[in-house]
C-alpha cells in the first residue's frame, strides 16, 4: 500500500488564517451530505458528536439546523481564526448546543470511548490519516460512527480547474482515491466499513 500523509504546516495554517472570515462565502456547502449524516445517526438519545477539521463551520451550521436538538457538537480545528469565524457565524443563531476546540486531528483531546460520532467534511486530505483513524477508533463508543466526506483525486482532470489551469490535476495530489481510503480503513483494528455513499453535484462559476 502506498501511504501518503498530509501534515498541518505553517503555510497551511497561515493560509486558512488569512481567509477564515471569507471562507464560507468562497466555498459551496452541500446540505445533502448533512442529510445523509443525520439519517445515519441513531434516532434515540442525545449524541456526542465532533466535527474534526471543522473550518469556519459551514457544515456545522447545517448539522445544527437539522439535528440541533439531538446532538452536543464539538467543532474542532487547528486554526484559531477558523474557530473564531465559526463562532461569529453561529453565535446568536440559537441552532443548538456546540463548543469550539483547538486541536490536531492526529491527537484528539477526548478520553477513550466518549463520543457517539466523529465526522469530517472535506478535510481529511489535511490529516495524517492513519493517526486520525486510530484516534477516531479510540474515542468512539462501541458501535459509534465515523463519517468521512471527501472529494477524490480523479475528478480533478475533469473539473474547471483541471480543464483550464495547466497541470492543476498533477499538482493537486493531496486528495485520496476511494481505494486508498479503504486500505487505510482496513488497516485499523476496530473499524468496519459499513457503507459508501457517492454524491454528484453540478457546479457553476464565473471566470470573472
Amino acid at each position: 500500500m502506498k501511504t501518503r500523509q498530509a501534515a498541518v504546516t505553517t503555510g497551511t495554517v497561515d493560509h486558512f488564517s488569512t481567509i477564515a472570515f471569507r471562507y464560507n462565502d468562497l466555498r459551496t456547502t452541500d446540505p445533502e451530505v448533512v442529510n445523509f449524516v443525520t439519517d445515519v445517526l441513531p434516532a434515540d438519545g442525545h449524541l456526542r458528536v465532533v466535527d474534526v477539521g471543522c473550518g469556519s463551520g459551514r457544515y456545522d451550521i447545517e448539522l445544527l439546523k437539522q439535528a440541533g436538538n439531538r446532538v452536543s457538537l464539538t467543532c474542532l480545528d487547528f486554526t484559531v481564526e477558523m474557530l473564531r469565524a465559526l463562532d461569529s457565524e453561529l453565535q446568536g443563531q440559537a441552532l443548538g448546543q456546540y463548543h469550539t476546540l483547538r486541536a490536531a486531528a492526529r491527537a484528539l483531546p477526548f478520553r477513550d470511548k466518549r463520543l457517539d460520532c466523529v465526522v469530517t467534511f472535506n478535510a481529511i486530505h489535511h490529516f495524517d490519516v492513519p493517526f486520525f483513524l486510530r484516534e477516531s477508533t479510540r474515542v468512539l463508543v462501541l458501535d459509534g460512527l465515523l463519517v468521512i466526506y471527501t472529494r477524490t483525486r480523479s475528478p480533478n482532470a475533469r473539473n474547471v480547474w483541471g480543464r483550464y489551469f495547466p497541470q492543476f490535476a498533477e499538482k493537486e495530489s493531496r486528495l485520496y482515491e476511494l481505494w486508498e481510503l479503504q486500505e487505510h480503513l482496513d488497516s485499523v483494528p476496530g473499524l468496519e466499513l459499513e457503507t459508501i455513499q457517492e454524491f454528484q453535484f453540478e457546479r457553476m462559476a464565473s471566470f470573472k
